[in-house]
């Protein structure tokens, strides 16, 4: 019988799931790092005729998959970035199998942390630190077109103050009370994407990005003073933005991890006000805030310019944050003036500079794409009094004069 059918194969990928794989790397007979994913490959091609005319001769099997990405591993030396390892991934099974146009990858890192004995890390030992992992999902096509995600995903954190969510709107189906100070608790979900129109991959800092996104959602979610979640975690991605030039944008989802107080009240005990500390753990329903911030292009490829010309090593993540922000806040159109800024390890910069606690400071002319550092005393006295007189302004971060 004909097929008279008009229905067609849209689209297909396929491939192997679930693929658990654990490296141990030996660096020294004792000393080793331990590397364990879960991975997923999927291709797209010229598959068609697997599906509409059951012809198997084009279909790399399953298995054959599997069995390639434990090979990889053994072989790579980038299975601890998985970005790069994904990359290798989807590079490998474009130049393998010609009919192969598209690899869909998806990686998971299992955080394993390295036990500490008396103060000291043991060589060898580690420990499950929580169900936190580092993630990255890629496709790596045969046209050179390649687009990464990485996120982290499951990092649960809760602070028991600095939290508060006043003043919201109200209406006739409102009940919840303003809370000036509240258990602040969440599980962080964050996905970034990169700029590699400009940047080739291998120049990309994955890992650092990563712990930079790391160490910063921390840091904000512990020392704000948080007027709410949206606020918070606005803060978190207007800073990796700032100290990560790579970064093309980031996404936040935290879901409200609540904490509502007992009555205790049947009990003769106080559990309001400054007494209030016992607490039930509520899992649903939940808060869900997102967002995505992202860097305006101009801005962003500016800051990338600038930050490639700092010396290696000499300035600090602080140092550069406080050029990228004196770039963002006197913009392109600034490109013939001379920017004087510096680095102390106690005094702001408008406290004025001072040479036994100044680290390092820094002429960055945008023209000519060149940021010169020293130390104070390598400065010619022209050059000192333009910084002195600088940080005497009152100007945060640096201050410019037209050349």
């Amino acid at each position: 019988m004909a097929n008279t059918s008009n229905a067609y194969l849209k689209k297909q990928a396929y491939g192997k799931t679930k693929v658990r794989i654990t490296k141990v790397i030996r660096h020294t007979k004792n000393w080793h790092d331990v590397v364990e994913l879960t991975a997923q490959v999927l291709l797209d091609g010229k598959f068609e005729t697997s599906y509409t005319e059951a012809d198997n001769s084009v279909v790399v099997p399953t298995d054959t998959v599997k069995n390639t990405l434990y090979v990889l591993a053994k072989k790579s030396e980038n299975v601890q970035t998985i970005e790069r390892f994904g990359y290798e991934i989807g590079q490998h099974f474009i130049n393998r199998y010609s009919h192969v146009d598209d690899v869909f990858i998806k990686l998971i890192q299992h955080r394993w942390t390295r036990v500490e004995i008396d103060g000291q890390l043991h060589p060898h030992s580690f420990l499950r630190d929580g169900d936190e992992t580092r993630r990255v999902e890629m496709t790596v096509s045969r046209d050179g077109k390649v687009s990464i995600e990485s996120r982290l995903k499951d990092l649960l954190v809760l602070k028991s103050t600095g939290s508060a969510f006043t003043n919201f709107h109200r209406c006739e189906y409102t009940t919840l009370q303003d809370a000036t100070d509240r258990i602040f608790s969440t599980s962080v979900d964050a996905k970034w994407t990169y700029n590699l129109e400009k940047s080739k991959i291998e120049e990309i800092p994955f890992d650092e990005i990563a712990n930079s996104v790391r160490e910063i959602t921390l840091s904000t979610f512990a020392t704000d003073d948080s007027a709410s979640v949206q606020a918070t975690m606005y803060q978190m991605g207007e800073k990796v933005l700032v100290q990560n030039v790579d970064v093309r944008e980031i996404s936040y989802a935290l879901p409200n991890k609540h904490y509502l107080s007992i009555n205790l009240k049947p009990f003769n005990l106080p559990n309001e006000g400054k007494d209030m500390n016992i607490f039930q753990p509520i899992s649903d329903p939940s808060g869900y805030i997102t967002a995505t911030i992202a860097q305006e292009v101009d801005k962003r490829k500016e800051y990338k310019r600038i930050k490639r010309t700092i010396i290696n090593g000499k300035p600090s993540s602080l140092t550069q944050m406080k050029l990228l922000t004196l770039v963002g806040l006197f913009g392109v159109a600034n490109a013939g003036t001379a920017y004087y800024w510096c680095s102390k390890t106690r005094n702001s910069c408008n406290a004025g500079i001072d040479p036994v606690n100044t680290e390092y400071c820094a002429v960055t002319v945008l023209n000519r794409g060149v940021t010169q550092w020293g130390a104070l005393a390598d400065w010619s006295q022209s050059t000192f009094n333009k910084f002195q007189s600088c940080c005497h302004s009152g100007n945060k971060g640096g201050c410019y004069s037209k050349n």
